[in-house]
């Protein structure tokens, strides 16, 4: 596990997640969950991601802060992660973009492709 990339799905919907983590197995990844933002920061003061798939909708903490969060704590470290926002309303492509994701994409995403296009 230690050689595997390590992805974070941001998703408050336990099936959603688990469809993420089906899509991403091919690639060689170890998923790793979380159900809000709060969850996410916590998990990544503690691991290291290639990858983040950041739900926008969500209890506790939305993807919108939990991004601000992530790229204020990155200032001054050379780091960057990817977030791919992830929602069913395209009217928030904007806010995800502005709050510092790297991409915004509609559900039903396509995990694959979003793999491709980050991890290889």
């Amino acid at each position: 596990m230690s050689d595997k990339k390590r992805v974070l799905v941001v998703e408050d919907d336990h099936i959603l997640q688990k469809v993420a983590a089906m899509n991403l197995q091919g690639f060689d990844v170890h998923v790793e969950t979380a159900p809000h933002g709060k969850k996410a920061l916590e998990k990544m003061q503690k691991l290291g991601f290639a990858l983040v798939l950041m739900d926008i909708h969500m209890p506790e903490m939305n993807g919108i802060e939990a991004t601000k969060q992530i790229r204020e704590s990155e200032k001054g470290t050379g780091r960057h992660v990817p977030i791919v926002g992830v929602s069913a309303d395209p009217e928030l492509e904007r806010q995800a973009l502005a709050a510092g994701m790297d991409e915004f994409v509609l559900k039903p995403a396509d995990y694959k492709r979003i793999a491709t296009r980050w991890l290889v």
